[in-house]
């Protein structure tokens, strides 16, 4: 077998190891963020403002079934305004948003691609963000960061990880703000395109 495959088939226990968790920290940031009621979060991820949650949506969602379209998501399901943003561009403009409690959700790679992710995280610190980190699980949260801790991967299979948290980060906030994750509001689960 390759490597290829041995770390693609790796991924279901790293996925499980996640899930066996969603009663846990991530139930307990979504109560948290929930609780403060934010009308808007911003997520960072790596690549353009469009690469960053569209990435996910278009390649892995299409090619695995996956459905990550994090900010989607949280729109969809906990009613919270929520846009993507690479780091360079959520420097260069929203984070004059970020006030003491805004809320930011960060996804941080491990390995080269997670150094811009880290300068929207000190600059978040700064600012007195309310801050999640979807990370590994062998990352130090840094003080005022709770860390939703995803298993060590290869940082090209990072998003297969990295969605689990975020998706039930969703669905927890949804349902600590009363809301039914399995009917949004106003939508349907079937999307008519042509």
């Amino acid at each position: 077998m390759s490597l290829v495959r041995e770390e693609i088939a790796a991924q279901r226990a790293a996925v499980a190891r996640v899930v066996a968790d969603a009663g846990g920290a991530i139930a307990a940031a979504a109560a948290d963020i929930a609780g403060r009621r934010p009308a808007f979060a911003v997520i960072a991820a790596r690549g353009s403002s469009d690469n960053a949650a569209r990435y996910a949506q278009h390649v892995l969602g299409r090619l695995c079934g996956l459905p990550v379209a994090l900010a989607l998501k949280i729109k969809e399901l906990a009613g919270v305004a929520a846009e993507p943003a690479s780091p360079a561009d959520f420097l260069h403009g929203p984070i004059a948003m970020l006030d003491p409690g805004f809320p930011l959700l960060a996804i941080l790679p491990d390995g080269p691609a997670g150094a811009a992710i880290r300068d929207v995280l000190a600059a978040a610190r700064e600012r007195a963000a309310d801050i999640t980190v979807i990370a590994d699980a062998d990352r130090a949260a840094a003080a005022g960061e709770r860390l939703l801790a995803v298993e060590p991967v290869p940082e090209w299979l990072s998003p297969v990880c990295a969605v689990v948290p975020a998706q039930l980060l969703a669905v927890g906030a949804a349902e600590a703000r009363g809301f039914d994750p399995d009917r949004p509001a106003g939508l349907q689960k079937v999307t008519r395109t042509t």
